[in-house]
């Protein structure tokens, strides 16, 4: 009995300073059902169909997050998901994933910085190039990819914030294939970038954003890999009381690998324009009238060859998040 008790106090005195340290925690969750119905979702794209094709399912995605402080500069976030459709084998779909996992370190060595790390979320702008990482693996993902609500960064992020100005550098590993010990160093994918907003401070709220974003892609069977770098600028406005006018360009560089020494010189471009209105009158009800314009260059040789290759690559975007064509195409040779 002596040794119970004796156990006991060691644990309650371990554990003392682990519920010390944290001073607020947040539980979180959500549960979002969809009955979803589809016929010729491929809009006669898909040459191997050869009659009509009918998708017919019910999903629900649960999740549960925890937001805990940790001390007055430190914060922990965990958010676990589990995407299923129902009636399928739990073996498969039944599983749980890590959606979110990141700490943030505030105010580390000085006070404008803060440091994030971990599974996270990444919005740059209107996520015109980085918003959603669909790459992680999702049993919706495999089903219904656009209705999927993973798509977190494994990222480390840096954050400087000199109000009006605030600068944002990120390493993201995208895709790691070797994780042991092996001979081919270059084999992952990774994502660099840098991101820097100013907030003018003028009677239209301006704001003025520019980043540059680079992919190198080691998974190719070229040993030079594949390369995009991105280089933008996006800018926004409220000239009058209601109205939101933003205007984004991008231009797309690096080497586009398809096989082994098989290059081109990547030379692509996208253009949005983006205006909101919300009606002053009936504000009570909150309409807003909006409209939205994109532009994808393509490419009119779909083999590569010295030449340019002038499709753009939509990367991580999520603009277009919900809608049925952002569902149904890339966002690379197409004007919406």
């Amino acid at each position: 009995m002596r040794k119970l008790l004796l156990a006991l106090l060691v644990v309650a005195v371990m554990a003392m300073p682990a519920f010390a340290s944290v001073q607020n925690i947040k539980v979180s969750g959500s549960i979002d059902s969809a009955a979803v119905y589809r016929e010729n979702f491929e809009l006669g794209l898909n040459s191997s169909a050869t009659r009509d094709e009918v998708q017919n399912l019910f999903l629900t995605i649960t999740k549960v997050g925890i937001d805990a402080d940790l001390t007055d500069n430190v914060a922990a976030t965990v958010e676990l998901i589990n995407e299923r459709a129902w009636g399928v084998d739990n073996a498969t779909h039944g599983e749980v994933d890590v959606n979110l996992a990141y700490v943030t370190l505030r105010e580390m060595l000085y006070s404008p910085l803060t440091v994030v790390i971990g599974r996270q979320k990444i919005v740059w702008g209107n996520a015109l190039i980085i918003g959603a990482n669909y790459t992680i693996d999702s049993a919706v993902t495999a089903m219904a990819r656009d209705l999927s609500q993973q798509a977190g960064f494994d990222a480390i992020k840096i954050v400087l914030d000199y109000n009006p100005l605030t600068i944002q550098g990120i390493f993201s590993r995208i895709t790691d294939t070797q994780t042991g010990l092996h001979a081919d160093e270059k084999s992952d994918v990774n994502l660099y970038g840098i991101n820097a907003t100013y907030e003018i401070g003028d009677d239209m709220d301006s704001v003025v954003e520019a980043y540059v974003i680079k992919q190198v892609d080691h998974t190719t069977d070229d040993s030079d890999g594949d390369e995009i770098l991105v280089k933008g600028i996006r800018g926004s406005m409220n000239p009058i009381e209601g109205l939101n006018l933003q205007a984004e360009v991008a231009l797309q560089t690096g080497t586009f690998v398809s096989a082994a020494n098989t290059h081109a010189t990547r030379k692509a471009k996208a253009v949005q324009l983006m205006s909101n209105y919300k009606i002053p009158a009936l504000e009570d009800y909150n309409p807003v009238v909006a409209y939205t314009f994109s532009y994808f260059s393509g490419d009119e040789n779909s083999t590569v060859t010295a030449s340019d290759y002038t499709a753009w690559n939509s990367m991580y975007n999520n603009d277009n998040a919900g809608k049925i064509y952002d569902a149904l195409f890339d966002e690379s040779n197409l004007i919406i």
